[in-house]
């Protein structure tokens, strides 16, 4: 009688596994973040990238999972992310994954980044079928933020958080009046650990480079990361972002 619960419980454990790969198909679970994420490869914002096209080494080229350590099965997913994104089945396909998956916080491109207006339309229809889930955007594409909010007159959704990704540099006028405008906020990188109001990118132990129950990037409109060693040639970005504000 043991043996057969056992083999009746090892039947369903066998399922529930294979229902959780099936699921997470394309979104995966970030243990840093303790939220789920969707990234991509670089094949698609590289040719937008203005640190790429400027001789710099972004974050997401230099971060470990991208150089190895997940072996052949992240990339792929990554790839293969990238593909699904511009096809027609990309948000009916995420969100059956955000519900089943039963957890709020998703972070949109923790690699990666928009790549066109389509992108953010796409992820704005999800964030209005997921109504009970959070959504955090960080990006660098202020020209497409620009088309969305002010050419087609989009709207985003409350569950979703943008942040403008504006390392080292103060905000210009012009550009805080049309953050402010469509409640899009602000992330910086800082080099004095004082300055910075995450405890994740400032910490020392391995527990405490975890999130954990942390939410201020799905809720603030201000969040200033410590750099802690990925963002490589960090004078040379600093120097270049300071002379774009002076064009």
């Amino acid at each position: 009688m043991s043996s057969m619960l056992e083999r009746k419980r090892t039947e369903i454990l066998e399922r529930l596994v294979c229902g959780i790969i099936k699921m997470m198909e394309h979104l995966s679970q970030n243990q840093k973040l303790n939220a789920l994420d969707f990234s991509v490869d670089l094949s698609l914002c590289k040719e937008s990238c203005e640190l790429a096209l400027n001789g710099l080494t972004p974050y997401c080229t230099v971060n470990p999972p991208l150089n190895g350590r997940w072996g052949k099965v992240f990339p792929n997913k990554l790839k293969r992310n990238a593909k699904l994104i511009k096809s027609n089945k990309f948000v009916e396909k995420i969100v059956s994954e955000i519900v089943c998956s039963n957890r709020i916080r998703i972070r949109i491109y923790a690699f990666g980044d928009l790549s066109c207006i389509e992108d953010l339309e796409k992820w704005n229809e999800i964030c209005r079928k997921c109504k009970r889930n959070d959504f955090w955007l960080s990006t660098r594409q202020d020209t497409i933020l620009y088309e969305f909010f002010e050419n087609r007159k989009g709207k985003k959704p409350e569950n979703m958080n943008i942040l403008y990704s504006m390392p080292l540099v103060k905000t210009p006028e012009f550009l805080d009046k049309f953050l402010n405008k469509y409640g899009i906020g602000k992330s910086f990188i800082t080099t004095k650990k004082s300055e910075s109001n995450c405890h994740a990118s400032k910490g020392i132990t391995k527990n405490s480079k975890k999130c954990g129950s942390c939410t201020r990037c799905w809720n603030s409109k201000s969040v200033t990361y410590f750099n802690h060693g990925h963002m490589k040639d960090f004078g040379k970005l600093r120097d270049y972002l300071r002379g774009m504000l002076r064009k």
